[in-house]
């Protein structure tokens, strides 16, 4: 198994935890379950990254502000995803 395809098990499996770990904290909460998205900025906290609001090229900061609001678990998913391909396209 080649290093890109450790790293995709490894994401895959981090995105899954990360799922499980959600739906049982949202179960936990008292009268009706709700869903509370973990983002990057929920996480690790607004001020992190304050950097995205001073990218002065409008795709970029469009693409960052993305990302760090993607929801961690999809973007674990996604990473798997990418290091899957990778690891097809250089075999080890």
């Amino acid at each position: 198994m080649s290093k890109f395809n450790m790293l995709a098990l490894v994401c895959f499996v981090g995105g899954a935890v990360a799922v499980v770990f959600q739906a049982i904290s949202s179960m936990m909460t008292v009268g009706t379950i709700t869903w509370e998205p973990k983002t990057l900025v929920t996480l690790l906290g607004d001020d992190r990254f304050q950097w995205v609001n001073d990218i002065s090229i409008t795709f970029f900061y469009h693409i960052a502000h993305f990302l760090v609001n993607l929801q961690v678990f999809l973007l674990a998913f996604i990473l798997g995803a990418i290091f899957l391909v990778l690891g097809m396209i250089f075999k080890d």
